[in-house]
Protein backbone atom coordinates (compact mmCIF):
# COMPACT_ATOMS: atom_id res chain seq x y z
CA UNK A 1 0.00 0.00 0.00
CA UNK A 2 1.26 3.16 -1.19
CA UNK A 3 0.69 6.90 0.95
CA UNK A 4 0.81 9.53 -0.89
CA UNK A 5 2.39 12.66 0.20
CA UNK A 6 0.52 15.76 -1.08
CA UNK A 7 2.26 19.25 -0.94
CA UNK A 8 0.16 22.17 -0.66
CA UNK A 9 -0.47 24.43 -3.69
CA UNK A 10 1.37 27.90 -1.85
CA UNK A 11 4.21 27.69 0.22
CA UNK A 12 3.19 29.16 4.12
CA UNK A 13 4.10 32.55 4.89
CA UNK A 14 6.11 32.96 1.63
CA UNK A 15 7.00 36.42 0.12
CA UNK A 16 7.82 36.03 -3.45
CA UNK A 17 11.62 38.04 -4.20
CA UNK A 18 11.52 36.40 -7.69
CA UNK A 19 11.41 39.95 -9.30
CA UNK A 20 15.29 40.78 -7.88
CA UNK A 21 17.95 37.52 -8.63
CA UNK A 22 19.96 38.55 -5.55
CA UNK A 23 17.10 38.90 -2.93
CA UNK A 24 17.10 36.35 -0.35
CA UNK A 25 14.23 34.70 0.06
CA UNK A 26 11.83 36.01 2.50
CA UNK A 27 11.05 35.55 5.53
CA UNK A 28 14.39 35.36 6.36
CA UNK A 29 16.82 34.56 9.66
CA UNK A 30 20.13 36.26 9.27
CA UNK A 31 23.28 36.55 11.02
CA UNK A 32 25.66 39.86 9.27
CA UNK A 33 29.06 38.93 11.66
CA UNK A 34 31.98 41.25 11.17
CA UNK A 35 34.52 43.71 13.44
CA UNK A 36 32.92 47.40 14.13
CA UNK A 37 33.73 49.50 10.75
CA UNK A 38 33.87 46.64 8.46
CA UNK A 39 30.38 47.58 6.89
CA UNK A 40 27.59 45.53 8.30
CA UNK A 41 24.97 48.66 8.92
CA UNK A 42 26.00 50.13 5.59
CA UNK A 43 25.56 46.54 3.80
CA UNK A 44 22.12 46.31 5.51
CA UNK A 45 20.72 49.23 5.35
CA UNK A 46 21.48 48.59 1.45
CA UNK A 47 19.55 45.50 1.25
CA UNK A 48 16.46 46.92 3.31
CA UNK A 49 16.47 50.15 0.65
CA UNK A 50 16.38 47.52 -2.91
CA UNK A 51 13.66 45.56 -0.44
CA UNK A 52 11.46 48.14 -0.11
CA UNK A 53 11.60 49.29 -3.72
CA UNK A 54 10.55 46.42 -4.98
CA UNK A 55 7.92 46.21 -2.09
CA UNK A 56 9.48 42.91 -0.62
CA UNK A 57 8.87 44.82 2.85
CA UNK A 58 7.04 47.50 4.02
CA UNK A 59 8.15 48.25 7.59
CA UNK A 60 11.36 47.65 9.09
CA UNK A 61 12.32 47.57 13.03
CA UNK A 62 15.23 48.44 14.56
CA UNK A 63 16.84 47.37 17.60
CA UNK A 64 19.63 48.97 18.54
CA UNK A 65 21.14 51.38 21.24
CA UNK A 66 23.44 52.94 18.52
CA UNK A 67 20.62 54.58 16.32
CA UNK A 68 21.11 58.30 17.00
CA UNK A 69 25.33 57.60 15.99
CA UNK A 70 24.15 55.82 12.78
CA UNK A 71 20.97 57.86 11.82
CA UNK A 72 22.04 58.72 8.40
CA UNK A 73 22.63 54.91 7.36
CA UNK A 74 19.40 53.53 8.84
CA UNK A 75 17.52 56.34 7.12
CA UNK A 76 18.44 55.24 3.59
CA UNK A 77 16.43 52.07 4.46
CA UNK A 78 13.71 54.23 5.55
CA UNK A 79 13.52 53.13 9.32
CA UNK A 80 10.99 55.67 10.84
CA UNK A 81 12.24 56.82 14.24
CA UNK A 82 8.77 55.27 15.97
CA UNK A 83 10.28 52.02 14.92
CA UNK A 84 13.43 52.23 16.63
CA UNK A 85 13.69 50.31 19.93
CA UNK A 86 16.92 49.95 22.80
CA UNK A 87 17.88 46.26 23.55
CA UNK A 88 16.14 45.72 26.54
CA UNK A 89 15.03 42.42 28.14
CA UNK A 90 11.52 43.08 27.50
CA UNK A 91 11.89 44.44 23.78
CA UNK A 92 10.62 40.99 22.12
CA UNK A 93 7.17 41.31 24.01
CA UNK A 94 7.39 44.46 22.46
CA UNK A 95 8.42 43.17 18.88
CA UNK A 96 5.48 40.67 19.10
CA UNK A 97 3.10 43.19 20.12
CA UNK A 98 3.66 44.68 17.32
CA UNK A 99 3.34 42.64 14.88
CA UNK A 100 0.46 41.49 16.41
CA UNK A 101 -1.10 44.82 15.63
CA UNK A 102 0.11 44.59 11.90
CA UNK A 103 -2.24 41.75 11.97
CA UNK A 104 -5.68 43.14 13.63
CA UNK A 105 -5.07 45.89 10.77
CA UNK A 106 -4.79 43.52 8.12
CA UNK A 107 -7.73 41.73 9.62
CA UNK A 108 -9.89 44.97 9.50
CA UNK A 109 -9.04 45.99 6.52
CA UNK A 110 -10.50 42.66 4.78
CA UNK A 111 -13.26 43.07 6.42
CA UNK A 112 -13.40 46.20 5.26
CA UNK A 113 -13.06 44.87 1.77
CA UNK A 114 -15.65 42.29 2.35
CA UNK A 115 -17.88 44.85 3.16
CA UNK A 116 -16.94 47.15 -0.12
CA UNK A 117 -17.59 44.46 -2.16
CA UNK A 118 -21.37 43.97 -1.22
CA UNK A 119 -21.74 47.63 -1.57
CA UNK A 120 -20.56 47.62 -5.07
CA UNK A 121 -22.86 44.28 -5.12
CA UNK A 122 -26.02 46.13 -3.71
CA UNK A 123 -26.24 49.32 -5.91
CA UNK A 124 -25.06 47.54 -8.98
CA UNK A 125 -28.48 45.23 -8.23
CA UNK A 126 -31.25 45.65 -10.66
CA UNK A 127 -33.79 45.38 -7.91
CA UNK A 128 -32.01 48.06 -6.03
CA UNK A 129 -35.21 49.36 -4.35
CA UNK A 130 -34.14 52.98 -2.51
CA UNK A 131 -37.83 52.95 -0.67
CA UNK A 132 -36.58 49.90 1.24
CA UNK A 133 -36.15 50.93 5.11
CA UNK A 134 -33.47 48.05 4.92
CA UNK A 135 -31.74 49.04 2.07
CA UNK A 136 -31.46 52.84 2.95
CA UNK A 137 -30.21 51.32 6.93
CA UNK A 138 -27.28 49.57 4.99
CA UNK A 139 -26.63 52.37 2.95
CA UNK A 140 -26.60 54.82 5.70
CA UNK A 141 -24.38 52.14 7.11
CA UNK A 142 -21.90 51.82 4.08
CA UNK A 143 -21.85 56.25 3.93
CA UNK A 144 -20.58 56.16 7.77
CA UNK A 145 -18.20 53.80 6.70
CA UNK A 146 -16.51 56.34 3.62
CA UNK A 147 -17.27 53.97 1.14
CA UNK A 148 -19.35 57.29 -1.06
CA UNK A 149 -16.21 58.55 -1.39
CA UNK A 150 -14.03 55.89 -2.26
CA UNK A 151 -12.86 52.16 -1.51
CA UNK A 152 -10.93 50.92 1.37
CA UNK A 153 -6.97 51.35 0.52
CA UNK A 154 -4.31 48.99 2.52
CA UNK A 155 -1.91 51.35 3.82
CA UNK A 156 1.13 49.47 2.24
CA UNK A 157 -0.66 48.97 -0.85
CA UNK A 158 0.79 51.92 -2.56
CA UNK A 159 -1.59 51.30 -5.95
CA UNK A 160 -0.46 47.33 -5.93
CA UNK A 161 -2.57 44.79 -4.93
CA UNK A 162 -2.46 44.67 -1.36
CA UNK A 163 -0.87 42.08 0.66
CA UNK A 164 -0.34 41.28 4.61
CA UNK A 165 2.02 43.15 5.93
CA UNK A 166 5.80 42.27 5.29
CA UNK A 167 7.90 43.18 8.46
CA UNK A 168 11.43 42.82 9.39
CA UNK A 169 13.73 43.18 12.36
CA UNK A 170 17.13 44.17 12.76
CA UNK A 171 18.98 44.11 15.72
CA UNK A 172 22.67 46.04 15.75
CA UNK A 173 24.61 46.29 18.18
CA UNK A 174 22.99 44.72 21.34
CA UNK A 175 25.79 42.17 22.12
CA UNK A 176 26.32 42.28 25.78
CA UNK A 177 22.67 43.64 26.41
CA UNK A 178 19.90 42.32 28.85
CA UNK A 179 18.34 41.02 25.15
CA UNK A 180 21.74 38.80 24.46
CA UNK A 181 21.19 36.95 28.02
CA UNK A 182 21.83 33.93 28.06
CA UNK A 183 22.64 33.71 24.63
CA UNK A 184 19.01 35.67 23.82
CA UNK A 185 17.23 32.86 25.60
CA UNK A 186 16.16 34.33 29.20
CA UNK A 187 15.00 37.41 26.90
CA UNK A 188 12.92 35.12 24.60
CA UNK A 189 15.25 35.98 21.68
CA UNK A 190 15.45 32.33 20.64
CA UNK A 191 12.06 31.91 20.80
CA UNK A 192 11.06 34.39 18.40
CA UNK A 193 14.17 33.76 16.02
CA UNK A 194 12.86 29.82 15.54
CA UNK A 195 8.92 30.38 15.18
CA UNK A 196 9.47 34.36 13.55
CA UNK A 197 8.05 33.01 10.17
CA UNK A 198 4.44 32.12 11.97
CA UNK A 199 3.97 35.15 14.82
CA UNK A 200 0.67 36.29 14.54
CA UNK A 201 0.41 33.91 10.96
CA UNK A 202 2.25 37.08 8.77
CA UNK A 203 5.79 36.42 10.71
CA UNK A 204 8.51 38.60 10.46
CA UNK A 205 12.08 38.39 8.65
CA UNK A 206 14.59 38.78 11.36
CA UNK A 207 18.41 40.15 10.88
CA UNK A 208 20.83 40.02 13.79
CA UNK A 209 24.44 42.27 12.94
CA UNK A 210 27.44 41.14 15.81
CA UNK A 211 30.92 42.11 16.11
CA UNK A 212 31.72 38.04 16.38
CA UNK A 213 30.70 35.11 15.24
CA UNK A 214 30.47 32.65 18.67
CA UNK A 215 30.95 35.71 21.44
CA UNK A 216 30.03 34.17 25.05
CA UNK A 217 27.39 37.59 25.14
CA UNK A 218 26.43 37.19 21.45
CA UNK A 219 24.01 34.99 19.97
CA UNK A 220 23.37 31.52 21.11
CA UNK A 221 24.63 28.30 19.07
CA UNK A 222 20.99 26.86 18.70
CA UNK A 223 20.29 30.34 16.51
CA UNK A 224 23.44 30.18 15.10
CA UNK A 225 22.23 26.55 13.37
CA UNK A 226 18.75 28.02 12.17
CA UNK A 227 19.76 30.62 10.16
CA UNK A 228 18.93 31.03 6.37
CA UNK A 229 21.73 33.21 5.33
CA UNK A 230 24.64 34.40 6.96
CA UNK A 231 27.08 37.83 5.82
CA UNK A 232 30.76 37.12 6.82
CA UNK A 233 33.20 39.73 7.10
CA UNK A 234 37.10 39.35 7.59
CA UNK A 235 37.19 36.88 10.95
CA UNK A 236 41.42 37.26 11.55
CA UNK A 237 41.27 33.88 13.66
CA UNK A 238 41.87 30.55 12.31
CA UNK A 239 39.41 28.44 15.25
CA UNK A 240 36.72 31.38 14.60
CA UNK A 241 36.44 30.15 10.58
CA UNK A 242 36.90 26.65 11.72
CA UNK A 243 34.22 26.81 13.80
CA UNK A 244 31.87 28.93 11.32
CA UNK A 245 32.76 25.97 8.55
CA UNK A 246 32.15 23.17 11.00
CA UNK A 247 28.48 25.01 12.56
CA UNK A 248 27.36 25.69 8.85
CA UNK A 249 27.77 21.95 7.19
CA UNK A 250 30.04 23.57 4.14
CA UNK A 251 30.05 20.97 1.44
CA UNK A 252 33.32 21.33 0.61
CA UNK A 253 36.46 20.91 2.48
CA UNK A 254 37.79 23.59 4.68
CA UNK A 255 41.01 24.76 2.85
CA UNK A 256 38.77 25.16 -0.05
CA UNK A 257 36.44 27.21 2.23
CA UNK A 258 39.28 29.16 3.67
CA UNK A 259 40.68 30.54 -0.22
CA UNK A 260 37.06 31.38 -1.13
CA UNK A 261 36.75 33.77 2.16
CA UNK A 262 40.67 34.84 1.50
CA UNK A 263 39.41 36.06 -2.09
CA UNK A 264 36.25 38.04 -1.03
CA UNK A 265 38.07 39.41 2.28
CA UNK A 266 41.06 40.62 0.02
CA UNK A 267 39.27 43.78 -0.33
CA UNK A 268 38.30 45.95 2.34
CA UNK A 269 34.58 45.69 3.35
CA UNK A 270 33.51 42.78 1.12
CA UNK A 271 31.64 40.01 2.43
CA UNK A 272 30.70 36.85 1.72
CA UNK A 273 27.12 35.88 1.32
CA UNK A 274 25.62 31.90 2.24
CA UNK A 275 22.17 31.72 1.19
CA UNK A 276 20.88 28.83 2.56
CA UNK A 277 17.91 28.85 0.74
CA UNK A 278 18.62 30.24 -2.68
CA UNK A 279 16.65 29.73 -5.34
CA UNK A 280 19.64 28.47 -7.27
CA UNK A 281 22.31 26.27 -6.19
CA UNK A 282 24.32 29.00 -8.42
CA UNK A 283 23.77 31.34 -5.77
CA UNK A 284 24.38 29.66 -2.78
CA UNK A 285 27.74 31.82 -2.12
CA UNK A 286 28.31 35.00 -3.41
CA UNK A 287 30.76 38.13 -2.99
CA UNK A 288 28.08 40.41 -1.41
CA UNK A 289 24.81 40.16 -2.96
CA UNK A 290 25.31 39.98 -6.26
CA UNK A 291 28.32 38.21 -7.31
CA UNK A 292 27.95 34.74 -7.30
CA UNK A 293 31.60 32.16 -6.32
CA UNK A 294 32.01 28.84 -8.02
CA UNK A 295 33.01 26.68 -4.91
CA UNK A 296 35.10 24.75 -7.64
CA UNK A 297 37.38 27.80 -8.52
CA UNK A 298 38.71 27.94 -5.11
CA UNK A 299 39.72 23.71 -4.62
CA UNK A 300 43.22 23.94 -3.11
CA UNK A 301 44.87 22.12 -6.45
CA UNK A 302 43.32 25.39 -8.73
Amino acid sequence: MRLPIVLPKKKAFAIDTSKSEFMPSLHCLTIAAGTRGSGKSVAISSLLAHARQHQFIDRVILVSPTYPSNREIWNVAGIKEEDVYEPTKIVVESIKAFIKKEKEEWDVFLDQKKKWDRYQALIASPSLNMRSARTLEELMLYSQMGFFDKEPEWKYANGKEPHPPRLICVIDDAMGTSLMQGGGGKSGLVKLCIAHRHWSEIGISIIMCVQSWCSKTGIDRSLREQMTNIMLWKVCQEKALQRIWEENDIEMPYEQFRKMTDFVWSVPHRFLFIDFSARSPHLKYRMNFDEALRPQDYSVSS
